[in-house]
């Protein structure tokens, strides 16, 4: 039983829509700026992050990245996974890392579910 897969899917990617390169670039700016502030940051997690922004990956595979370990919406996660324009789903993870500058979350926990991250 052991050899045998519990969960089989077949998987397509998506193909992701860029209308304007500017656009992207200064949207990847706003999110270093936002991300800069928030509580993330401060954790070894965030510092790498915050190391990503700045690098040459893909901004698609970042945002993807992010959302996968700072967003714990599932319906806002799932939002995120079926927009194939980058620019809106650069939005969509920005709105979901508002909540999250150091004066909202401080003297709280930052992953209330780590295990689900």
């Amino acid at each position: 039983m052991a050899d045998v897969p519990y969960r089989l899917a077949v998987l397509q990617p998506l193909e992701e829509s860029v209308a304007d390169p500017g656009e992207i670039a200064d949207r990847r700016e706003t999110l270093r700026a936002a991300f800069s502030e928030s509580a993330y940051a401060q954790t070894p997690l965030g510092e790498k992050f915050g190391d990503l922004i700045t690098s040459t990956l893909p901004t698609g595979d970042l945002v993807d990245l992010m959302a996968f370990h700072f967003v714990e919406d599932v319906a806002a996660k799932q939002q995120m996974l079926v927009e194939t324009n980058l620019a809106r789903r650069m939005k969509l993870l920005e709105k979901a890392l508002e909540p999250l500058t150091a004066e909202a979350w401080a003297g709280r926990k930052v992953f209330s579910k780590p295990s689900l991250n």
